[in-house]
């Protein structure tokens, strides 16, 4: 079968370190891997740093950049958020008409649109369309209003960072207007892949067919099932974006001053590129935490078996890609009941750490810190479970029925007459 695999900003590649492009270079692989002709379309800068399985297994590459917007919505693109512009504008940059124009040369049997822009701009009328979903972003935008960086002293010295605060270009939807437009066009693609188990179940209740795929990225091999003979380490880690700004935000205000109540102490580490722009709670932790480690090419450099990632996330938001990497080196995913909406695989008290609150999460943490035994079980469960559902080898046969329930259903012309 012939698919035209769409990317939006850059080309699939295995290195990446975002987990929504960890998911597109996934669906590129499992595709090719299942035998389909793939062909990728990247919305975004040409470039020749592709991915050497990209060159390899690819059909051909195709890059689409932006054409310059006509002159009527010039001065509107100038006062809207880009990243909502191009949404409620989908013809503004021509990416809509260049990738119908890619189509019919192309000629796909199958168009899989990888997130929501893509989506947006892909001709579901004509061809059948997999929506790649990794996130809502209307649920983005409400925790990123929620967890909005606060003003601080240093801020009134830095005349930039006041005005990138107080002066925001407006989103083009509102919340619920955005919501709305994310649904209907949702509900216009032939399937629904979600790397979010909840996200599947959210589209299902609105009548939306949708199949649940995570995140897994190469499958890893087995780490060393040795419990090593010192504490464990508790670990924030991965790219900062949303969901990790309101992770650390939480273990900063609830999760730290239960531990301090429980007057237990831990060996606190952290992983992952440092933002741009450090905010009081990144600048805390570099303070507080014991080890800052920044970027870390191989993280079975400093993960161990029994080790534990804190995810004290409460928002239902895409995946946490993080859980699958942790559980691949045996090491501990903690966090709340709700963060594992998204992954109801993982098992509380048996290969992961779920509590309601920071004080349930702090007498665990006690407790992982005194019993090797539980410890031991807890990582070897996770590695275990991480064999059984987390291997790319797993999610071949799920991508093979996405495919089949796509082309089932058909473009949307067809399901709207049929």
């Amino acid at each position: 079968m012939r698919i035209l695999q769409l990317s939006f900003g850059k080309p699939p590649h295995r290195f990446a370190t975002v987990g929504g492009d960890v998911g597109m270079f996934q669906n590129f692989m499992a595709l090719t891997e299942l035998g389909h002709e793939v062909h990728v379309a990247v919305i975004g800068p040409r470039t020749d740093n592709l991915d050497s399985d990209l060159r390899k297994r690819a059909a051909k590459v195709h890059f689409i950049e932006p054409r310059e917007t006509p002159a009527l919505l010039r001065p509107v693109e100038r006062v809207l958020n880009p990243e909502t512009f191009s949404l409620r504008f989908p013809r503004a940059h021509g990416y809509a008409d260049a990738l119908a124009d890619l189509a019919k040369q192309a000629a796909p049997d199958l168009i899989w649109a990888d997130s929501t822009f893509t989506l947006a701009w892909a001709p579901r009328d004509t061809y059948p369309v997999v929506f790649g979903n990794y996130d809502f972003l209307f649920k983005l935008k409400s925790v990123r209003r929620e967890t909005q960086r606060r003003v601080s002293l240093r801020d009134f010295g830095d005349p930039r960072a006041l005005r990138r605060r107080f002066v925001r270009r407006p989103d083009a939807f509102s919340i619920a207007a955005l919501e709305k437009f994310e649904l209907e066009i949702t509900s216009e693609a032939a399937h629904v892949m979600c790397v979010s188990a909840s996200e599947a179940e959210f589209c299902r209740a609105h009548g939306i067919s949708a199949t649940h795929i995570p995140i897994v990225g190469p499958t890893m091999p087995s780490p060393s099932l040795e419990l090593p003979d010192r504490p464990p380490r508790f670990f924030l880690f991965g790219t900062h974006n949303t969901a990790h700004a309101a992770a650390l935000s939480e273990i900063r205000r609830s999760l730290w001053p239960a531990l301090e109540r429980a007057g237990v102490r831990l060996e606190w580490h952290q992983t992952g590129k440092a933002p741009a722009r450090r905010d009081d709670d990144w600048r805390w932790m570099e303070r507080t935490f014991d080890h800052v480690h920044g970027f870390v090419a191989d993280l079975g450099d400093v993960f161990a078996l029994g080790d534990v990632s804190v995810v004290p996330y409460r928002h239902d938001t895409g995946f946490r890609t993080k859980f699958t990497v942790a559980a691949g080196y045996g090491v501990i995913s903690a966090g709340y009941t709700e963060t594992y909406l998204c992954a109801p695989e993982f098992k509380p008290a048996h290969d992961c750490i779920s509590e309601h609150d920071a004080e349930g999460l702090a007498r665990a943490f006690t407790r992982i810190a005194q019993d090797r035994e539980w410890r031991r079980s807890l990582g070897i469960a996770a590695r275990k479970l991480y064999e059984r559902e987390f291997t790319f080898e797993a999610q071949l046969p799920r991508y093979a029925a996405v495919v089949e329930a796509a082309t089932s259903a058909g473009p949307l012309r067809r399901r709207a007459h049929g």
